[in-house]
């Protein structure tokens, strides 16, 4: 088993805050910790423990295992696409689920 990588966790967690749009008082108060303990674990200076990945991931919009990479966020995974839709759910609006069940049938 490979060994977890402080600094490439902290690296990916600032990209998906940048992509979000959220700022590191925002992320912290979403998941729960204080914002001097996101900002250790953005520099690497702290490690996660498996709930507040999995926290995380829901805030960011990603699986835990996209997080650790332990997944690559370039290829379909349906699996993965569930997991996110479903760890999302009470976020989609009406239309969002709407157009989600349009893309199935058409499949």
């Amino acid at each position: 088993m490979e060994k977890f990588d402080n600094a490439a966790f902290g690296n990916k967690i600032e990209k998906l805050m940048q992509k979000n749009g959220l700022l590191q008082k925002e992320l912290a108060g979403t998941v729960g910790i204080d914002p001097a303990s996101l900002s250790r674990i953005i520099a690497g200076e702290k490690k996660p423990s498996a709930e507040l990945v999995a926290n995380l991931a829901t805030a960011l919009h990603v699986t835990s295992d996209y997080l650790l990479d332990i997944e690559n966020d370039g290829e379909f995974n349906l699996g993965k696409e569930i997991r996110v839709l479903a760890r999302n759910k009470d976020k989609l609006t009406p239309e969002d689920k709407r157009e989600i069940i349009e893309l199935l049938v058409d499949l």
